[in-house]
Parts: C-alpha cells; sequence; structure tokens
C-alpha cells in the first residue's frame, strides 16, 4: 500500500485542516496540486511569527 499524499496525511492527522505552506514546504511537498517535483525546505530555521496557530489545538 503506498504512502498517502502529504495533504491527505495531514487532513488525517489534523481531523480536517488543511496545511500551510510552510508546513507543505518543511515536509518536502509539493506546492500546488498537480506536482512535477517536490518543493524542498531550504532552510533548518523555522522563523514563524506570533498568532500563526503554532500552538493549534
Amino acid at each position: 500500500m503506498p504512502a498517502p499524499d502529504f495533504a491527505t496525511f495531514f487532513k488525517t492527522a489534523t481531523d480536517g485542516q488543511t496545511p500551510y505552506q510552510y508546513q507543505r514546504r518543511l515536509a518536502g511537498a509539493p506546492e500546488d496540486a498537480s506536482p512535477t517535483e517536490p518543493f524542498p525546505c531550504q532552510s533548518q530555521l523555522i522563523n514563524i511569527p506570533t498568532g500563526l496557530g503554532k500552538t493549534a489545538d
């Protein structure tokens, strides 16, 4: 059985939430629905401003 794509995995893990672009990049997931190449994370530093849902319920 093949692994689900990142969006499907994320929605299952978060009770239906859609991942933000930064979450897709960190996972190396494609940027759009019809990818040809993954969108790799270029940095190991995560700098997310206050108020953007880092501690989702």
